[in-house]
């Protein structure tokens, strides 16, 4: 965020596209940004956004659901059935399971309303995410439930994975300065209308939805049938064109050509399916480019080994012509 204030100024609007958890949104807000768009595909993280700042909810009930929500008898359900012993101790899914259901039983039964039901929802898979037998995604899980936390310098489970489940509140940050949208952004780009751009699509062939199925799964909870040992469920809606290496040409030049914004700024690194030439040759039509490069250093030669490799960050700013 200082790059693109310190080269363009503190915007008016702003459109953090491919959001995530809208940490970019969140920086935009406190810089003093008066109008903000966050676009995510994936529900798990426009229903957190929503509940950190559209919910509008009475403090007392909250304390009074979540203390009764964590009081539930544990019992197998979904949870228990499926992910038992890899993304969780069975204990902890049994937790989930009777947590889970609730909250929906809740809703259907009109005991809370929209806002509660999205923020006991955001409640639980940030609660789930705390226990989670992973090192921060879900695309595999650490096969070591029962095991010392470090063994030969390998990383095979975390203390948190044995901490029980349990709902804890949410430090909200209400405002009705930021829009939250559901969806994809390629399709919405020419429907939105702001002074800023900011993409940080997927860069390599790995797919967000893969990272995070599970997360979503328990959003949703429409509880899908799952395959493999990742536990996966199917959703081709969710498959970005920025991973598949035939398409994320065609996917950078739809979406920058229909963007409505006068600046637009595009977060991507060395290890992309698009090397920095090829991704210039593309910007270059539709405005004037600058480049930034931030090189560091990252974990990520296999799952749990502490070893770091160099990386360049690039953010690509184009004014458009």
């Amino acid at each position: 965020m200082d790059t693109i204030i310190n080269s363009s100024g503190i915007p008016s609007s702003f459109l953090d596209g491919f959001c995530g958890t809208g940490t970019v949104s969140g920086e935009a807000l406190s810089r003093g940004t008066e109008n903000i768009t966050a676009v995510d595909n994936l529900r798990v993280n426009t229903t957190i956004l929503q509940a950190f700042y559209h919910c509008r909810t009475n403090e007392r009930e909250i304390d009074e659901l979540i203390a009764y929500l964590n009081s539930l008898k544990p019992y197998s359900g979904y949870i228990t059935g499926h992910f038992a012993d890899t993304y969780f101790t069975e204990d902890n899914c049994r937790l989930m399971d009777a947590v889970r259901d609730e909250i929906e039983n809740l809703f259907r039964a009109g005991e809370i309303n929209s806002g509660l039901h999205t923020y006991l929802k955001a409640s639980f898979v940030l609660s789930a995410d705390r226990v989670a037998n992973t090192i921060g995604q879900y695309d595999a899980y650490l096969k070591h439930i029962g095991s010392p936390v470090v063994e030969n310098g390998k990383h095979l489970v975390d203390l948190r994975v044995y901490s029980p489940f349990r709902l804890k509140k949410l430090k909200r940050l209400p405002s009705d300065n930021i829009k939250i949208i559901n969806g994809d952004m390629v399709e919405l780009a020419d429907k939105i209308s702001l002074e800023v751009a900011y993409y940080d699509p997927p860069y390599n062939k790995r797919q967000y939805f893969s990272n995070y199925h599970l997360l979503e799964n328990l959003t949703l909870w429409e509880k899908p049938q799952v395959f493999g040992k990742t536990k996966k469920y199917r959703d081709k809606e969710l498959l970005s064109r920025f991973s598949k290496s035939r398409e994320v040409r065609g996917a950078f030049n739809e979406l920058i050509g229909k963007t409505n914004a006068a600046r637009i700024f595009i977060s991507y690194n060395s290890e992309g399916l698009l090397k920095l030439n090829e991704l210039k040759r593309i910007t270059e039509d539709y405005g004037r480019v600058e480049t930034f490069e931030y090189s560091y250093r990252i974990f990520g030669n296999g799952a749990g080994v502490s070893l770091k490799r160099p990386v360049t960050e690039y953010l690509i700013k184009i004014e458009k012509f």
